[in-house]
């Protein structure tokens, strides 16, 4: 997995197809803010559509970087890993709630897992403008799978084999 280099993630219901759904922060905020729910949205050029990679505490997890802050994460909302438990922005705590597995399933699509091993997905299974990005129990459909996309190429970045099952 590419650590530090940023990136666009995409839902599986959109890669190859258009230019939806895609991770945003609403509003284009010119500063990244605690809170913020992630949804997904048409791509634009805002620093609040880039994400990276960095070391997490523990080994198999990662933590998702926001924008061009170093000190802002991806987190589960009030650490509660439930079903339907927005995901949204925090300031870098180390904690659980902030580490997430990443499974290749091949041809560069990704499952997103919390620590509990619940899944990232789209409210309602829907990539139009403005669905929230949410805790599922795992199950299968595009609408929890995700593509992470080269900001320049829009293609994949990884292309490696799919992991069955691991965390990378």
């Amino acid at each position: 997995m590419p650590l530090g280099k940023q990136f666009l993630i995409q839902s599986a219901l959109n890669y190859g197809k258009d230019n939806g759904g895609y991770w945003d922060i609403p509003g284009k905020p010119e500063h990244i803010v605690n809170t913020a729910n992630i949804q997904v949205w048409a791509l634009d050029a805002g620093m609040d559509r880039k994400y990276a990679l960095a070391k997490s505490p523990e080994e198999g997890y990662f933590e998702i970087v926001v924008g061009n802050s170093a000190d802002s994460r991806i987190e589960i909302d009030g650490g509660k890993p439930t079903k339907g438990s927005n995901i949204n922005v925090w300031g870098k705590n180390g904690s659980e709630d902030q580490r997430f597995g990443f499974e290749h399933l091949g041809n560069g699509r990704f499952k997103i897992y919390t620590k509990k091993r619940h899944v990232i997905c789209l409210d309602d299974a829907t990539s139009k403008n403005g669905p929230k990005v949410q805790i599922a129990q795992n199950g299968e459909g595009a609408s929890r799978e995700w593509y992470l996309v080269d900001i320049t190429s829009k293609k994949s970045i990884y292309s490696g084999s799919k992991t069955s099952g691991k965390s990378l």
